[in-house]
């Protein structure tokens, strides 16, 4: 994409600033008095991320971007997976720019971490690339107190006998969620979207 922004000429640094976020090319400016325009190049993809909203933000609302579709070009893309629980969730599939990959990836992770509820068994958050796993994180299963058999006496055999019960049941637990396709609610995906 072909993109020009008119601004004023005290806003250039930050705008230039944007320009290192946002992956341009072939960076020209032309000065008309106390106004400036940044020509330059850039990928669709990073046209859509975000870059009207951060632009208005850098300059308080005096920049306009005026933009056109040049044509397509290759570019160094990967896909990237997301496990869960060892199963694949192909909403959750992207195609992201070589160089963002990696953080893309553990940023996926640790904010699917923050939503998916806790289970009866442990869950593993993995993102793939290539079949090499990038980044992981573990959601920890859910505990139920056993009661307080540390107090006023009580049989510790028996308690160690409710934990081995609870532990061979997580085991089936988990053992039919990765036999299963894993369901995640659509809320989820809404907000993962989100910033």
């Amino acid at each position: 994409v072909r993109i020009e922004i008119l601004l004023p000429s005290e806003y250039l640094g930050p705008v230039l600033q944007l320009t290192q976020l946002f992956r341009f090319r072939e960076i020209e400016t032309k000065n008309f008095g106390s106004r400036i325009i940044v020509a330059a190049k850039l990928p669709l993809a990073d046209l859509i991320r975000d870059l009207d909203d951060q632009l208005k933000s850098v300059t308080q609302g005096f920049a306009s971007l005026n933009y056109e579709f040049i044509g397509y070009e290759p570019a160094e893309v990967r896909k990237l997976d997301i496990l869960v629980a060892g199963n694949p969730v192909a909403g959750l599939t992207r195609i992201l720019p070589k160089d963002d990959v990696e953080r893309e990836a553990r940023k996926s992770v640790e904010r699917l971490k923050e939503l998916l509820p806790r289970q009866q068994f442990v869950q593993a958050l993995q993102a793939v690339v290539a079949g090499k796993i990038v980044a992981r994180e573990t959601i920890p299963a859910l505990k139920k107190e056993l009661g307080n058999f540390g107090k006023n006496g009580g049989d510790r055999t028996r308690k160690m006998k409710l934990w081995k019960k609870q532990q061979r049941g997580k085991e089936r637990l988990k053992e039919r969620a990765e036999s299963s396709d894993i369901r995640i609610p659509a809320h989820i995906f809404k907000e993962l979207l989100k910033k």
